[in-house]
């Protein structure tokens, strides 16, 4: 995994590079600038495309300097530089890098009031006011330049991060933040940029590696980690000769309703391709034939047979939710599950009975893994103004009751029985459709089934769910749930060749 670093961290690991390598604080400047330049002229090949560079009074502001004087070296034909520095605290390493710039004969123009702000609409913005160093909201002739900044019209690349941006801890909806297209930012993305109020920032971000010591920043203690693939070929076991369907484990669907069938189906197929070696459906009668139709390799139960954890003892994980609607009956199948003890996963309306009853949540078995959206996870934990204080709330709950939960988002965060915090890559805004929430519960069940501890299914789980939606992004706009599904299996076996 990952590490994520906050501001802190992140300084720690610039001052450790610069002690090992015996280089000075410019030094590294100038090797984030040629780091940005390399990446910009790939997103931005045309020379002739004018450029303007805000570069505020620190550290991101002399990266912006070098990246301008960098950029005339390319070719770059038509670049203005705006040094913007309404309170006179210009830095040592800017005016350093100033004093460098100023030997280019590059247009340089001084933003001393924000009256001086001509801003162009046809070209780049980059910018570089404040970086990751920002620790309050921006106001004043600042915040009017952002707005300025952000009205212009043109392409907005930060460096690092959005000017107005904290690089962790809760965003403020209100507060004066650059609107940027992309982002370049150094080493690692910031912690906040996988949160949803961080859309209004930034459109898009890219890492540009900068040479920072990887195994300072890897022994860095830190409660956010960024899933990667190779994590994923680390926990996913290749099928052995000589296997077979006991292998795998019996997973059970306790899903669908008489009108809700489409969610049953959705997760038993997503069980079925994500490779328990037996899949069981507890459904309503009436979905039967659609059952036996669609997916004949998945076997029948009543659900009205589920009386007593005696009826339960065959199966390896047991998965409840996704479509079963909020009765009576789903409240008694959800207390029978609490006691089953056997690994369980609850999505959907088995979620909406633990809110309805929080009696129930007290009861919840260490080893459960919770799957909520956003709304079904203010049901039951009440009502957050952030997701900070969301993951807060999920950190301190799953080491309480030693569960993992996990809280789909664009990045779905995984929370485990440490606190830990893990957020998933993949997936895609073409997976924005009913049903996708369905297949993600299946594909978890599965691994639970198969032998995975909680937090291993959970994280592999969102991963290859959007990952199978990535593969389909590349040639389609809108993804459906059930060919998602589909998708699975061709991830388990990139994932494992």
């Amino acid at each position: 995994m990952q590490q994520l670093l906050t501001t802190e961290q992140m300084r720690a690991a610039d001052q450790h590079t610069i002690r090992r390598e015996q280089i000075t604080e410019n030094d590294l400047i100038d090797r984030a600038a040629g780091a940005f330049v390399r990446l910009f002229a790939v997103e931005y090949p045309d020379h002739n495309i004018p450029v303007d560079v805000y570069c505020g009074p620190g550290n991101n502001g002399a990266d912006g300097l070098v990246i301008a004087g960098l950029l005339q070296q390319m070719g770059y034909q038509h670049l203005i530089i705006h040094l913007c520095d309404f309170a006179g605290k210009a830095g040592a390493a800017f005016l350093v890098k100033l004093e460098w710039l100023r030997k280019k004969q590059l247009n340089v123009r001084s933003l001393d009031t924000i009256a001086d702000v001509k801003t162009a609409s046809d070209g780049v913005i980059i910018e570089a006011l404040f970086g990751s160093g920002l620790n309050k909201p921006l106001g004043g002739e600042w915040s009017e330049l952002i707005r300025l900044i952000n009205q212009s019209g043109a392409h907005i690349v930060s460096v690092d991060i959005p000017a107005g941006l904290p690089s962790e801890g809760v965003i403020n909806p209100d507060g004066s933040v650059i609107e940027a297209e992309l982002v370049i930012s150094f080493q690692r993305p910031k912690i906040n940029f996988f949160f949803p109020e961080s859309a209004a920032a930034l459109s898009r971000f890219i890492i540009a590696d900068i040479g920072l010591d990887e195994v300072f920043i890897q022994q860095q203690q830190g409660v956010f980690h960024l899933v990667t693939e190779n994590d994923l070929r680390q926990i996913i076991k290749p099928r052995k000769r000589f296997s077979h369907k006991g292998t795998y484990g019996h997973a059970l669907v306790i899903a669908g309703h008489e009108d809700t069938m489409g969610a049953a189906l959705l997760a038993s197929s997503a069980c079925l391709y994500s490779g328990a070696g037996l899949t069981t459906a507890a459904i309503p009668s009436s979905g039967l034939t659609a059952l036996n139709t669609a997916l004949p390799e998945v076997m029948y139960v009543p659900a009205q047979r589920l009386t007593d954890n005696g009826s339960l003892q065959s199966y390896s994980a047991i998965g409840a939710g996704p479509g079963l609607g909020k009765s009576t009956e789903t409240l008694e199948i959800v207390r029978l599950l609490l006691s089953a003890g056997k690994p369980i996963l609850l999505d959907a309306d088995a979620l909406n009975c633990l809110a309805q009853e929080k009696t129930l949540l007290e009861q919840v078995p260490a080893g459960t893994i919770l799957t909520p959206h956003m709304k079904e996870f203010d049901n039951l934990f009440g009502k957050h103004a952030s997701w900070w204080e969301r993951i807060e709330t999920a950190r301190i709950w799953t080491k309480r009751k030693q569960s993992v939960i996990v809280l789909k988002n664009q990045y779905t965060f995984t929370i485990d029985e440490q606190g830990m915090v893990f957020i998933n890559p993949t997936g895609n805004p073409g997976m924005a459709q009913g049903g996708m929430g369905d297949v993600l519960s299946g594909i978890i069940l599965a691994l639970l089934a198969q032998g995975y501890l909680p937090a291993e299914a959970a994280i592999t789980g969102c991963y290859i769910h959007g990952k199978s939606g990535d593969k389909l992004a590349t040639n389609q706009a809108t993804i459906r749930a059930s060919e998602l599904a589909a998708g699975i299996p061709q991830v388990l076996f990139e994932l494992t060749k």
